[in-house]
């Protein structure tokens, strides 16, 4: 699916109050707090703090945080099994700009898994209406959808 809108610029100047860093262990009650504002439901023993410890332990610098005025308003995981990545728990804070933010973060994700030297990534989303979603504001930041990683 390829995306014919294109991001405005306007909204492309705020791109820079949003800064992305690795996800830590440590943001953990900041990001569980985000994904009750986005929506998403915490699975008990998939989502609990030692899980995603041994997920960011196992993935190191891939998972990203987004702050904004030093809040956090986007988290996703990611992790690579050697041949592709795999993004999921994409969560952004509803009162903020949903293109930039995902797109934001999903930069610097696909950046590092380029690094890696992986070409391929997938969206795992439970939610087929998320992930269409996710999909298009990718596609709106990103400037189109379908892309390799090369």
């Amino acid at each position: 699916m390829i995306m014919t809108e294109k991001p405005d610029p306007a909204r492309l100047a705020e791109t820079s109050r949003i800064a992305v860093r690795p996800m830590q262990a440590d943001d953990y009650s900041r990001v569980e707090l985000l994904w009750g504002r986005a929506g998403i439901p915490v699975r008990t023993g998939a989502d609990d703090l030692a899980a995603i410890a041994l997920f960011l332990g196992q993935n190191p610098d891939l998972s990203t945080v987004a702050e904004c005025e030093e809040r956090c308003v986007g988290a996703l995981l990611c992790g690579e099994d050697g041949r592709a990545g795999f993004i999921h728990r994409v969560a952004v804070d509803p009162e903020c700009d949903r293109v930039e933010v995902v797109s934001t973060m999903l930069r610097r994700c696909l950046l590092k898994l380029r690094a890696l030297r992986l070409t391929r990534c997938y969206l795992l989303e439970e939610d087929v209406g998320r992930s269409v979603e996710i999909g298009r504001l990718a596609a709106n930041g990103l400037g189109g959808a379908g892309q390799k990683l090369t």
